[in-house]
């Protein structure tokens, strides 16, 4: 029942495979056992190893008339989750990527299987990261963004906030396809409230959106973290988030002198203090950093409400 092009394109993948297979590691022990010209053929090989790998990475990033469930089903049982990702992505079916992202960034594999390289490459949250941050752009998949930025946010605090502050770096990469018409029709559907992006910035989910999951997901040092990056670089005329960043800051100050004051020892245990971090509350020593940067905002802040 598959078309002719379907079944080419999905004929192809297992040919890259193949080829993939022929020149592995595993495959040249076991061809070449008896042989004791293995060590002069490493070099060549691994570098045809590494071009197959790359020539199905790129075919798949590509349009294809691929099967969807049989190649997932091909690239899965071969382990080729990176593979499998960008396959997804180019058949826009994005929950399916990141469902597959957020499983494999929390999978710990045993190092004998054979699939256990492509999960160490997939581990942690750094491919997730960037795979939402080339969905930021554009509005459309602004709810799935939200939906899997969530756990990494959770897990990942500070890194997880580049989801929302470095689109930047990732629209200028060749692989980003249609990306003016992305920037233009976010520019063209920006709403109101003073939240537009300078050049320094391309992320359209509104800050004020950003804000109110941060608090729901993580503590208020996270939240300060990305009010201080988004005013920075945006030219942002909305005074209400000049005076959250200023509320933030006394909040944070509050917090810092609770902790300090209620322990009747000055000298605190490592237990302690670790318990605070934990808890996201700032330790004594930061509070006249926090003035500082209090004073200074206040100075430098024109939007700020008297």
């Amino acid at each position: 029942e598959m078309s002719l092009p379907a079944l080419v394109d999905t004929a192809l993948v297992k040919v890259f495979l193949e080829i993939d297979n022929n020149s592995s590691p595993h495959h040249r022990r076991h061809h070449h056992h008896h042989h004791h010209h293995d060590l002069d053929n490493d070099g060549p090989n691994l570098m045809e190893e590494e071009e197959s790998s790359k020539a199905l990475l790129a075919f798949l990033k590509q349009e294809t008339e691929c099967d969807l469930d049989l190649t997932e089903e091909i690239l899965t049982k071969k382990g080729k989750y990176k593979e499998l990702v960008a396959f997804f992505k180019s058949r826009e079916e994005h929950e399916k990527a990141l469902i597959l992202l957020k499983k494999l960034a929390r999978s710990r594999k045993n190092n004998n299987d054979t699939s256990s390289r492509g999960h160490r490459m997939m581990q942690g949250p750094d491919a997730t990261i960037e795979y939402l941050q080339s969905l930021v752009p554009d509005r459309e998949y602004q709810d799935i963004v939200i939906k899997y930025a969530e756990w990494v946010v959770k897990d990942y605090p500070q890194k997880g906030l580049l989801i929302f502050t470095q689109q930047r770096q990732h629209q200028q990469q060749p692989e980003m396809r249609n990306d003016s018409n992305i920037r233009k029709k976010a520019t063209n559907n920006q709403g109101g409230g003073g939240e537009q992006p300078s050049n320094s910035s391309s992320n359209y989910i509104p800050a004020r959106l950003v804000l109110k999951l941060l608090k729901s997901w993580c503590g208020p040092d996270i939240v300060v973290t990305y009010l201080e990056s988004y005013l920075k670089n945006t030219s942002n005329k909305n005074s209400a988030l000049h005076n959250e960043l200023v509320f933030l800051y006394l909040d944070l100050i509050r917090r810092a002198k609770e902790g300090k004051g209620s322990s009747n020892n000055k000298k605190r245990s490592t237990n302690d203090d670790n318990k605070r971090r934990r808890k996201n509350v700032p330790s004594a020593e930061h509070i006249q950093v926090l003035r500082t940067k209090l004073i200074r905002f206040l100075r430098e802040s024109r939007m700020c409400s008297k």
